[in-house]
């Protein structure tokens, strides 16, 4: 299903040919799961020396910008060093096409897919090229694709990936949006817009353009990488526009960003983040041979946006340098338990036996700030734990699943859309890490006297859990422990180590705890707790920010700064959070004023301590937790199948008559929860840049 890259595939990234033993040796590129961005050297420290008398030159160094394994459509970025004022690049005896980037950079294109050897001046640098519609790590294309290209005026080439001609457009951004001309006003900023399919998702890329494409865009510059939010299901090239994913961010295109994005990055197209960091790296390709070498990459994005940079930060290092996530969440893995439960919660609030929960009992077994949060989850994503009830619009009914009807149909479920991650069962359905066993819901709110033992007991009795189809049944969700195991091995779930400690964060937070959402705080303290130190201190690299929100709402943006929706409290700008955080990843210290803060009656409260306990900031914006966490399990909230053990009587803090106890055990038969342990399948993740 999955496996690390042969480290042989290491030395593709440069191997240059030594036609004598005075020539420099070749440099090695990095492994597996080491960064390659950024690291090439403009001056040229290989291949430098001097021929002497009777002596032949010495041989050109090529490099590769970006993984020389991972190459994609016929083209490549290449550094050449050598002794040629203009190179020519071959490849099995055929000359290859190229066009000079600057700083003996040149795009060399024209080889075919696979293993190819790309030689000039007697260097030669070994590439993988793969499809430019992928795949290329993520395993195989999930059939049946519903293309959307009319949506976006792109003109399709007619093959089966949803293929389009790109479309290169010069204008500017008015008050109703992108304005294509040749006549920019002199007040307005001249912008190239690049729009076309890489991975079979539909990518743009914006960058100031003054010449309107008559000169090269220069190099050198930052890529800000815009990650859209939610979390669907697959089989179609573009979910709704999401917002905040736009790559006409005229006051980051005005501070010499490229900006770049696909729909494959938005969570709500697909659901998996193997797929986006695939479609990450193959889409800053295109912006190297664009714009490039590019610089630093700055991720943007909030809810799933935020999922995809710390998966793709954890899982494939290097792609990005720099995060701004907002209203976050750590992965879909380990939020999704929390989500289910409140479907069956809500069933059995229904019920008979649920009908004496009053809502404030209801809220203690909820865990979360308002009983509303359970009521927001059910309604905009528990469908998609069902079979034929998560498809986009965009999947005509009669291809849908159905048990009786159609049963081979498009089931559009979290786990069929990560099937290549975790495989699928003997009926060809896609496998799932949810499980409910053991939990005790409704524990904490048992020892604080809220519920009394019988609704305890009548609540886990009849809670039940999820079948194939997503259908609420009697039984609890068993998942095999392998499939666990893979979930933590493969970094489905972050740890909050690791790459994740390695580049600068900020988080920011719009406070909605206590209205009808799904962002609830919590998740950015559960990321924080991930990535404490064993002493408990928070990481040093990343930082939160609090401002009040409420519903679904993003950092609005003015063009001159960002400014809260409930209290209009001035916040600094989108663009000015993207140069702090390029100046964190280039200096390695933080900017000054930036650290922990929260906005309270339009004053910033800032300082590495405002969180801690009895601080103004921790005291109006305080977090709550999930079904998960009021049934015992720590913050950190990353156990998926816990570790049971028989249930105690001492561990409770109430008394239990002997019929109520045996009841329990009945209740419990294989045991109840362990919190005090890891959980089932809970081992460290296996490596970096696996395939699929």
């Amino acid at each position: 299903m999955f496996r690390r890259i042969l480290p042989a595939l290491a030395a593709l990234a440069l191997i240059a040919a030594a036609c004598s033993d005075d020539a420099d040796p070749a440099g090695d590129s990095a492994g597996p799961g080491d960064s390659v961005d950024g690291a090439i050297d403009d001056e040229g420290s290989e291949g430098e020396a001097v021929a002497g008398e009777g002596q032949p030159a010495p041989p050109a160094t090529l490099e590769v910008v970006g993984r020389a394994e991972y190459v994609t459509g016929g083209d490549v970025l290449i550094h050449y060093d050598g002794p040629a004022d203009e190179p020519v690049f071959e490849a099995g005896g055929v000359v290859l096409g190229s066009t000079p980037r600057g700083d003996g950079y040149y795009v060399v294109e024209g080889f075919d897919v696979g293993a190819v050897s790309i030689e000039s001046g007697g260097g030669i640098v070994d590439v993988v090229n793969h499809p430019i519609t992928g795949p290329v790590f993520s395993g195989p294309h999930q059939e049946k694709l519903f293309c959307a290209l009319d949506r976006f005026e792109l003109t399709p080439t007619g093959d089966e990936n949803c293929s389009a001609e790109t479309s290169v457009r010069f204008g500017y951004v008015g008050d109703d949006g992108f304005v294509e001309t040749a006549d920019v006003p002199a007040d307005a900023t001249a912008i190239r817009l690049e729009m076309g399919t890489i991975n079979r998702g539909i990518y743009s890329i914006a960058v100031a353009d003054p010449s309107l494409g008559a000169d090269p865009i220069p190099s050198g510059k930052n890529l800000l990488y815009m990650f859209g939010g939610g979390c669907g299901n697959g089989h179609i090239q573009a979910s709704g526009q999401i917002p905040g994913s736009s790559v006409l961010d005229v006051g980051a295109l005005e501070a010499g960003y490229v900006v770049a994005t696909s729909t494959f990055n938005v969570l709500q197209t697909h659901c998996n983040d193997v797929l986006s960091a695939e479609t990450l790296m193959m889409t800053k390709e295109r912006v190297n041979e664009l714009a490039g070498p590019i610089n630093l990459t700055v991720g943007r994005g909030g809810s799933g946006g935020a999922i995809q940079q710390y998966s793709i930060v954890q899982n494939y290092p290097g792609l990005l340098d720099a995060v701004n996530a907002s209203v976050s969440f750590p992965d879909s893995a380990t939020i999704s338990g929390g989500v289910t439960d409140c479907g069956l919660l809500l069933e059995f609030y229904g019920s008979e036996e649920g009908a004496s929960f009053t809502d404030e009992q209801k809220l203690a077994v909820n865990g979360h700030g308002t009983i509303q949060f359970c009521e927001a989850w059910a309604q905009l994503f528990l469908p998609s734990v069902y079979a034929d009830r998560g498809c986009d619009g965009a999947v005509p009914a009669e291809e849908i699943y159905d048990a009786a009807d159609n049963p081979g149909g498009i089931r559009c479920t979290l786990q069929d859309s990560a099937s290549n991650l975790f495989g699928v069962d003997e009926n060809g359905f896609g496998r799932r890490p949810l499980d409910n066993t053991g939990i005790e819901y409704g524990r904490n709110a048992l020892n604080d006297g809220v519920i009394s033992v019988e609704q305890f007991l009548d609540m886990n009795e009849n809670i039940g859990g999820y079948d194939l189809d997503g259908v609420i049944v009697a039984e609890r969700t068993a998942a095999d422990a392998d499939v666990i195991e893979i979930a933590y091995s493969t970094g489905r779930v972050l740890r909050g180590d690791a790459g994740v400690l390695d580049i600068p964060i900020i988080d920011v937070d719009l406070y909605s705890d206590l209205g009808f959402d799904i962002h609830d705080r919590f998740r950015l303290f559960t990321i924080r707790d991930r990535m404490a130190g064993d002493d408990g201190t928070p990481a040093g690299n990343r930082v939160i920010w609090t401002r009040s929100g409420s519903g679904l709402l993003t950092l609005i943006s003015d063009g001159e700064g960002s400014v809260d929706a409930d209290d209009a409290s001035p916040v600094p700008s989108p663009t000015q959070v993207a140069d702090w955080l390029v100046e964190w990843a280039t200096t390695g210290e933080r900017p000054e004023g930036v650290a922990d803060d929260c906005l309270i009656d339009g004053e910033r409260i800032v300082g590495d301590d405002v969180f801690d306990d009895g601080q103004p900031c921790a005291e109006t914006y305080p977090y709550f937790g999930d079904p998960r966490t009021a049934a015992g399990q720590s913050l950190s909230n990353d156990i998926m199948k816990c570790t049971t053990a028989e249930p105690q009587a001492d561990t409770y803090e109430v008394d239990f008559t002997d019929a109520q106890f045996e009841r329990l055990q009945q209740i419990f038969p294989e045991g109840v929860c362990d919190y005090t342990v890891p959980g089932v399948g809970q081992v460290p993740l296996s490596g970096t840049w696996l395939e699929y």
